[in-house]
């Protein structure tokens, strides 16, 4: 992480600015090197999706072995077979809910309107 040294008060007009210029760079810094780790496995994993699922020493050992470096991506397969089920799904889950509480919102109104004029219920 790089610091940068804050100007002696009184010396400069923009010590603020300075200083305050230095505490954003060390937060971004701190955000960053936070990230660090999440974002390395990120990247890999989109390698796998990818079809770069084997590393380079993987690929010299499969050549020396007369091996060619072929990968069945059954991540990437599962994936899009499995994120178009899982939207159909969240579709229907959604058109089934709305339908519900449309007739649920009828129910109650049909209820209300019948109960209303004789208000047996609220003196209970």
């Amino acid at each position: 992480m790089t610091v940068i040294p804050l100007k002696q008060p009184g010396k400069d007009h923009d010590t603020s600015e300075h200083q305050q210029h230095a505490m954003l760079v060390n937060w971004f810094e701190d955000a960053e090197e936070a990230s660090y780790d999440a974002r390395k496995l990120a990247q890999r994993d989109r390698d796998y999706y990818d079809n770069k699922q084997l590393s380079s020493e993987q690929i010299a050992e499969l050549k020396k072995r007369g091996q060619p470096d072929i990968v069945i991506n059954r991540i990437k397969a599962q994936g899009a077979e499995a994120n178009l089920e899982h939207l159909q799904a969240k579709t229907l889950e959604t058109r089934t809910k709305a339908i519900k509480n449309l007739a649920d919102a009828e129910d109650l109104k049909q209820f209300v309107t019948a109960v209303e004029p004789s208000q047996s219920l609220r003196s209970t």
